[in-house]
């Protein structure tokens, strides 16, 4: 059989260095930020150990420990969730489902399928999304135009130009209609547009109902996390200045509110990212760097980039050109620049970034 290059290189820095943290017991004691609903979800996605992989064009999925547990046979694939992975038929085209056992769970008889989330997944058919549940059953049948996974209960759907929430059961919580939405997160969902009021921005709760509004300078990051740790990111319009101008970018700076909508986080960064285990990565006139959720420097702004931590280390550059390494939160690297990232997968499991792929998980992390 083929040298399946993916899972050679999944396993090349957990094999060199190990991780401090490998654990969802460790990595509460080490982190003061980590919230015990995180800890619960960082303990569930330790169950989903298998990993894509791609040989002569057909897609299957090694363990952690590199051995091969569903031989290369799917023309596509997903990551596994909630021990399910989509899979795409060779032969039709269609998707369904597979379990970590190998065997078809879900028939392929959908023309998209996305993870499952809360038991319930976004399946498409003849171009509408409904929900079925881990038997494959229908729970909302595919009759609208886009739906957002299960959190906490909750789902979005959109018919013509509106979003309307749903429960478990696919039941419509009540009447009111959203612009923009996003999914819940520790209790609130972030919106745009509520009923008839277009230009209304702010949080729901799970009754669908404002929580709290926006103040009229501020806006909701709509497409970001939404709620972590009792964080959210929000943005106002930059003040303007010479530099700004020249380079025709970041039109907005960032802060962070708390649940009850106010500014804890100083909104003056150019970028700043809540996906961290611990911290915020932020980014101010081109460095990186990361604050506490508070707003206290834990990291100077010195790198040119930095990545998101996970199991307390990030990929970092020192300066632009450089390879990457890995720092702890300490700012200090523990992995020696030796790396260069500079390349895309291929297929479904292609990440949204290539740095994004170096992350540590389990105490492996993609190496090159």
């Amino acid at each position: 059989m083929k040298t399946h290059t993916r899972y050679r290189v999944l396993l090349l820095v957990g094999l060199l260095y190990g991780c401090s943290i490998t654990n969802a017991n460790t990595l509460k004691e080490s982190c003061e930020f980590v919230s015990e609903q995180q800890v619960l979800k960082i303990q569930a996605s330790l169950d989903d150990s298998l990993f894509p992989i791609v040989d002569d064009g057909l897609w299957g999925f090694i363990d952690a420990n590199g051995g091969i547990k569903i031989e290369p046979q799917f023309k596509d694939v997903d990551q596994f969730s909630e021990g399910l992975a989509a899979f795409k038929s060779p032969w039709d085209g269609r998707w369904g489902y597979v379990n970590t056992g190998g065997d078809v769970a879900i028939e392929a008889v959908f023309d998209a399928a996305s993870r499952f989330y809360e038991g319930r997944a976004v399946v498409i058919v003849d171009g509408n999304r409904g929900f079925i549940n881990a038997d494959g059953e229908y729970i909302l049948r595919p009759l609208y135009d886009n739906a957002r996974r299960f959190s906490e209960g909750r789902a979005f759907i959109l018919t013509g130009s509106s979003w309307r929430m749903i429960d478990q059961n696919g039941e419509f919580i009540n009447q009111n209609s959203y612009k923009q939405v996003n999914s819940f997160h520790e209790g609130l969902a972030s919106f745009v547009g509520f009923n008839n009021e277009h230009d209304m921005s702010g949080y729901l709760n799970k009754e669908g109902e404002i929580a709290f509004l926006m103040a009229d300078d501020l806006g909701v990051h709509i497409e970001n996390i939404g709620f972590s740790n009792g964080r959210a990111i929000v943005s106002r319009p930059a003040p303007l200045s010479l530099s700004r101008f020249l380079d025709f970018s970041w039109d907005k700076v960032y802060g962070a509110i708390d649940p009850s909508g106010q500014v804890v986080v100083p909104i003056k960064y150019d970028y700043i990212s809540l996906h961290s285990e611990c911290v915020a990565v932020v980014q101010r006139n081109g460095r990186y760097g990361a604050i506490d959720l508070d707003g206290n420097v834990v990291i100077p702004l010195r790198y040119s980039y930095l990545g998101e931590f996970h199991e307390g280390l990030a990929v970092a550059q020192k300066h632009e050109g450089e390879k990457y390494g890995y720092i702890n939160l300490e700012g200090k690297f523990v992995i020696e620049p030796l790396q260069d990232i500079d390349y895309p997968f291929q297929g479904s499991y292609q990440l949204q970034n290539s740095s994004d792929s170096r992350n540590f998980y389990r105490g492996k992390a993609l190496f090159r």
